[in-house]
């Protein structure tokens, strides 16, 4: 329904299960790593399986200091189109 509303009807969404390279529970910037390290493995799938896209995502989650010095909690997200372009957005609760 979501994606009618924004006149993409004819979007496929799947999911793959690709190895992101960086330990679990990713502390700072490998949360972003971590995504990039996905989407270079759903580029990797998607050219080994024949399959055209325009745009790949990877979300993760991990840990990031607060001004106290304590973890919280903070999820990344990296979209990259097929031409390469990539942006990476970040939300925490």
């Amino acid at each position: 329904m979501a994606l009618a509303q924004l006149k993409l009807a004819n979007a496929e969404i799947f999911t793959v299960d690709v190895k992101s390279n960086v330990p679990s529970k990713p502390i700072g910037f490998e949360i972003v790593r971590w995504c990039e390290n996905r989407d270079a493995g759903l580029k990797e799938y998607a050219t080994a399986n024949d399959i055209k896209y325009d745009y790949i995502c990877s979300i993760e989650g991990g840990y990031l200091p607060d001004e106290n010095g304590l973890p919280y909690v903070v999820t990344y997200a990296v979209v990259e189109d097929n031409l390469g372009n990539k942006s990476t957005g970040k939300c925490w609760a």
